[in-house]
Formats: C-alpha cells, sequence, structure tokens
C-alpha cells in the first residue's frame, strides 16, 4: 500500500494480528488492510452447540477457519484434534482486541476532529459565501417540497471545505431535519 495519504501527509502504520491500520494525523483518515496470509490448513474437529462436532479446516498461521464443515467420511483413519467452537472464538476475540480497541480510538479521534472542523467551516465566511451561492443556484426554492429554503446541506462530506456545488443542495428546515436528520428531531 501507497504510504501516503490524500493530503499528502505520510500515514501512521500499526499492525496487529490479521489486520494493519494505516492513519492520518494531519487529516485523520484512517485504512483498514488484511494481512495475507499462505494458509496452512489442517482438519481440526470442532465440538459445536449440542455436542455435535463437524470438522473445519484450520490454518495453523493466521487461525482462519475454512467456513465450510468437511465431511468427516474423507478423515477416516486419520487422527483430528477437538477443540472447542466457542473457545476457539474467545481465542480469537483476545487475539483482535488490540486491534479493536485501537480502531475505536482512531474513530473516536476522527470524529472529534471532524466535528471541530465541521463546526469551525460552517462558522467561516468561505461556507457562508459558499451556502449563498447554492442558495441563488436553487432559486431559494427546496429541492424536496419546493417551499421557501433557509438552509444548505452536504449530500457527502468527501470534500468538506472544498466541497463541489453538486455535493450541496437547498432545503427548507422541515425537509431538512426529515429527509437526512431524522436522528436529531
Amino acid at each position: 500500500m501507497n504510504n501516503l495519504c490524500n493530503c499528502g501527509s505520510i500515514f501512521n502504520e500499526k499492525r496487529f494480528f490479521s489486520k494493519i491500520i494505516y492513519h492520518c494525523d494531519s487529516c485523520f483518515t484512517y485504512k483498514i488492510v488484511d494481512i495475507s496470509c499462505e494458509h496452512d490448513y489442517v482438519p481440526v474437529s470442532f465440538v459445536i452447540s449440542g455436542g455435535s462436532t463437524q470438522i473445519r479446516l484450520f490454518c495453523r498461521k493466521c487461525y482462519q477457519l475454512d467456513p465450510k464443515p468437511k465431511k468427516k467420511s474423507d478423515f477416516k483413519n486419520i487422527i483430528i484434534p477437538c477443540k472447542d467452537l466457542d473457545d476457539y472464538k474467545k481465542f480469537i476475540d483476545e487475539l483482535e482486541k488490540p486491534f479493536q480497541d485501537e480502531l475505536n480510538r482512531i474513530r473516536e479521534i476522527h470524529h472529534e476532529s471532524f466535528n471541530e472542523r465541521y463546526i469551525n467551516y460552517i462558522n467561516s465566511n468561505e461556507w457562508k459565501l459558499l451556502r449563498d451561492k447554492v442558495l441563488e443556484r436553487d432559486e431559494y426554492i427546496c429541492q424536496i417540497c419546493h417551499r421557501p429554503a433557509i438552509e444548505v446541506h452536504h449530500l457527502t462530506y468527501a470534500h468538506l471545505a472544498k466541497e463541489f456545488l453538486f455535493e450541496l443542495i437547498s432545503l427548507c428546515s422541515d425537509c431538512h431535519k426529515i429527509e437526512y436528520h431524522k436522528d436529531k428531531t
């Protein structure tokens, strides 16, 4: 992967058991990449709910399970280790916990940073000029119900502070709340 973020900064790289997180301290974007494995599968008999068993192929390198159970008849005359499926899941959860903790930390930083940038931008003169341009383009008409529009909505935040005009629409307050911010009413 390219170690340069779209903003031109160098990604920080943090490796975990099965994944790598690339995180930019400048714009707070992040990417998650799975670490590839040349699987070394062996059959394992897993005890599942109800006490029955199923044979699954298990990678000795990355601990991944083949999703499809195998026919027991294909493994006659072979000694197969037996494991508890719930124990396996707990083991994997423990391996993945540091990754999940870091991902949650990065998402929180990203969320806080975005909110701060958004609030600063919405209060800026640049936004006010762009907002006025969108309202004029749409003739101060709500693009949903055609009543008078007084608000401008971002259809995406991918280019916050560098928006394309087609990423913004004029709306009345009711449509803005009902159509785009239902959880905030």
